[in-house]
């Protein structure tokens, strides 16, 4: 029998999943996207910060968004179970995998938000403390990287 990737767009209607993520988004007062397995978006954000918009906006910050949801959803696969992490931006986000027939095809993934205290502990995804100094370094004026993700979600656009 041939595996074959399954495509979240033929098991999920993806305009009613969307309505249905956009409310969730809004009684949790959390930014909520799904992606398919390779961490690409499937749906459009919803409630996603501003900060978290800049910095998706920006081909060159995106890819790395792109690579912790991923990274995130396969890690609450080899899990079982939804995983919470920090991005590369140090910004605590949920991986919550889509399984159909035991494949793992996609996952929901929810957060944009950073922790007050350092005290508070959550698994770091990536080890890029580096990257993370050098991304968000002084912008220039005609710069529109975002210098600092946001503390809590009351800094969410609708």
């Amino acid at each position: 029998m041939k595996s074959e990737n399954i495509s979240l767009s033929k098991v999920i209607h993806l305009e009613k999943w969307q309505s249905l993520q956009d409310s969730l988004a809004k009684v949790l007062n959390l930014a909520i996207i799904t992606v398919d397995y390779k961490g690409n978006p499937v749906t459009t954000h919803s409630l996603c910060s501003d900060f978290c918009n800049l910095v998706r906006s920006d081909s060159d910050l995106a890819k790395y968004c792109e690579k912790c949801d991923s990274r995130g959803g396969l890690e609450a696969v080899r899990l079982n179970k939804p995983y919470v992490y920090l991005c590369h931006f140090q910004i605590v986000d949920l991986a919550i995998p889509i399984m159909i027939d035991d494949k793992y095809v996609g996952a929901i993934m929810a957060g944009q938000v950073r922790l007050e205290r350092e005290e508070e502990k959550v698994a770091f995804l990536t080890n890029d403390d580096v990257m993370y100094k050098e991304l968000l370094v002084e912008p220039s004026s005609t710069s529109k990287r975002p210098m600092r993700p946001p503390i809590s979600p009351d800094s969410f656009s609708d």
